[in-house]
């Protein structure tokens, strides 16, 4: 049996759900997948299996248009990779 819970939309509570459904549901694997706040380690003391970086197919771009060059696009930027 697989069971997904999902929704594009954050703080709806996926996580809270899937927790509960892995409760009731014994011996089973939980894979949280949640790309901006993977936080299902807060709730369980397993152990990391696999983890790996996730890039999506959207990519940032400045839009000339609206800019005033004050950089805090560059600061805040969440798709910003660390070197």
């Amino acid at each position: 049996m697989q069971v997904s819970v999902l929704s594009g939309k954050g703080g709806t509570g996926k996580t809270t759900i899937a927790i509960g459904i892995a409760e009731v549901i014994k011996n089973n694997i939980k894979v949280d997948c949640d790309v901006d706040a993977n936080n299902m380690y807060l709730f369980y003391n397993g152990k990391i299996e696999n983890k790996e970086k996730f890039f999506s197919g959207v990519k940032a771009y400045i839009n000339k248009d609206k800019c005033i060059n004050c950089l805090k696009c560059v600061k805040y930027c969440k798709f910003r990779r660390n070197k």
